[in-house]
């Protein structure tokens, strides 16, 4: 069985922009996985997931969601924009939480040669915890659309997805390059 995020998971880990924090003892600390989308590039080319059946309806539902943040984007998005980082994964481990690491990997790489090479116009994020949400909310992030957890059902219209922090919806959010303060000239 091939992992639902591999290739997506390769894909970022070539980019420029994606980072692993390793801590003094050697383990994982946090992993942020950026992909860069283009307004020009294909749906599939995008790094978006196919539904795996052979996941759980609740993982397949976060993928349609994951997918339809990719669709809707574009058109909620600044037309001037053409190239973002995408966020595909923000995770920092328990024993390093209020750190200050989720906030230092934002803008970690975010270089201004970096940024002129790839024309990088802003960064995109689908945010599903309340903890990242908030994050990116204080960090000066635009929610473009929340997509509700409950609309996540089965056949019987059951919900599919009951989050433990209090997070009721995914949001697409975005922040223009020039709000993150890096001289870009």
């Amino acid at each position: 069985m091939r992992p639902i995020f591999g290739e997506m998971v390769q894909n970022s880990l070539k980019q420029p922009f994606s980072l692993i924090v390793i801590s003094e003892t050697g383990d994982v600390a946090a992993v942020l996985l950026n992909s860069l989308w283009n307004r020009e590039d294909s749906f599939e080319s995008a790094g978006d997931q196919n539904e795996n059946n052979n996941c759980s309806p609740a993982i397949q539902g976060l993928v349609r969601i994951l997918n339809q943040c990719h669709v809707d984007f574009w058109k909620l998005c600044p037309p001037n924009v053409n190239t973002v980082l995408y966020r595909e994964i923000s995770s920092v481990g328990s024993p390093w939480q209020r750190k200050g690491i989720a906030t230092r990997m934002v803008t970690e790489w975010m270089t201004p040669s970096r940024i002129a090479e790839y024309n990088v116009g802003g960064v995109v994020s689908a945010t599903s915890s309340f903890a990242n949400q908030t994050l990116l909310a204080k960090q000066g992030f635009k929610c473009l659309k929340e997509y509700a957890y409950s609309d996540i059902v089965n056949c019987k219209g059951e919900r599919l997805i009951e989050t433990d922090d209090g997070s009721k919806a995914m949001r697409l959010n975005f922040k223009n390059i020039e709000e993150f303060g890096i001289d870009l000239h």
